[in-house]
């Protein structure tokens, strides 16, 4: 069995590369009280606003998975296909990857032509690929997707996430990224 070291950046990159865990804006408008699961207390909440629209009193904006302005049975349908799912990034997810201004404004990271970061490290060794930045970046892409639906976030963070599983490493029962500064 290969052994592989993971920080928990890489760990979500892969798992959803490998569709394990699935980026998708309704699975995660579903965790209705913010708590890091769908489970029956985001369900409670659901149901309790059911049959509730806009400027209604017990209206909650958090309850329209659909974004249709009520609450009804198509929520319930949505609210059931992501029943039991964990979510990682919400517990994860520092400041750092609730904007991508840091990344693009930077003047020590370069994008390839696949949009993937380079890291300058000085003259004698130039722009270099680095895991732990591409795995961050992955991250605050995967949140923006998260935030705003926005499809080219969630293509963006795919690549990232191809992009480790490309370039992984793996001598003997090790897999790891390589920091190639020869």
């Amino acid at each position: 069995m290969n052994r592989i070291a993971l920080t928990t950046a890489t760990l979500i990159c892969l798992l959803v590369s490998a569709n394990v865990i699935a980026p998708t804006k309704a699975w995660y408008d579903c965790d209705v009280n913010n708590d890091g699961k769908v489970d029956g207390k985001d369900l409670a909440l659901v149901v309790k606003r059911y049959n509730t629209y806009q400027n209604s009193t017990f209206w909650d904006p958090r309850c329209d998975l659909n974004l249709d302005l009520k609450v009804d049975g198509r929520d319930i349908a949505i609210f059931a296909k992501y029943f039991g799912r964990i979510l990682f990034p919400r517990y994860i997810m520092p400041s750092m990857f609730n904007d991508l201004d840091p990344w693009l404004k930077n003047p020590d990271i370069h994008f390839d032509a696949e949009g993937i970061p380079t890291v300058e490290y000085g003259w004698m060794i130039e722009y270099q690929y680095n895991p732990v930045t591409i795995e961050e970046y992955a991250l605050a892409l995967y949140h923006q997707y998260l935030s705003t639906g926005n499809e080219s976030y969630s293509r963006q963070f795919m690549i990232q996430a191809n992009w480790l599983v490309r370039n992984v490493n793996t001598t003997g029962n090790w897999s790891v990224w390589l920091y190639k500064f020869d």
